[in-house]
């Protein structure tokens, strides 16, 4: 599993001739699942929509829930994204994570990535800091079973190794003190990649 740059992430694996799947569980030949505990810029709550002049809210505690729509046509993303009130189903970059489309979607997603960490025997994390309001994230790291192997710079290193002293010091984590293009080939190799 990896964690960081979810869109950028589905792109590459479309260009390659990998299916991501968002939302369910596919065991279709050169598919995978992405698990996306803070949504997508590229999904969206279809159970409302407004254009920019039809409707006004404070914003504050306004949430949305339905079904979701995954839009990878950049002209219809772009339409979406420029026509429409609502913002996509992501959370917002702060420490409560809010979210104010399709948060019953991102309760399910992260419900989700307590199962696959739970299930995991390896787990890479690459350019995600640790951060402890992120205890949605973190809290699962910490209790599973799997060996983790972290990636993201000298920085991101040492708080790794600080929360990892504190709370898994028995576990046989592995550290990579460079960025993802200097330690790619270790990655592969800690994480049983051919």
């Amino acid at each position: 599993m990896f964690f960081s740059l979810e869109r950028l992430l589905e792109l590459s694996l479309l260009s390659i001739g990998i299916q991501p799947v968002v939302g369910n569980v596919n065991s279709q030949e050169n598919s995978i699942e992405l698990c996306l505990p803070h949504g997508c810029c590229h999904i969206f709550c279809e159970s409302v929509s407004a254009t920019s002049q039809g409707v006004s809210f404070s914003g504050v505690g306004v949430t949305t829930n339905g079904p979701i729509r995954v839009i990878s046509n950049p002209q219809e993303f772009n339409s979406r994204i420029n026509g429409d009130a609502f913002p996509p189903v992501m959370s917002y970059f702060q420490p409560d994570k809010a979210t104010t489309s399709g948060m019953s979607f991102v309760i399910g997603q992260r419900e989700r990535w307590k199962q696959l960490v739970a299930d995991a025997n390896f787990i890479g994390i690459v350019g995600v800091r640790v951060r402890s309001s992120d205890n949605h994230i973190w809290d699962a790291l910490q209790n599973t079973k799997a060996k983790l192997v972290y990636c993201s710079g000298q920085d991101g290193g040492r708080e790794f190794l600080e929360w990892k002293q504190k709370v898994r010091p028995a576990s046989d984590d592995k550290i990579f003190d460079g960025y993802f293009n200097e330690s790619f080939d270790g990655l592969c190799a800690e994480l049983n990649i051919k």
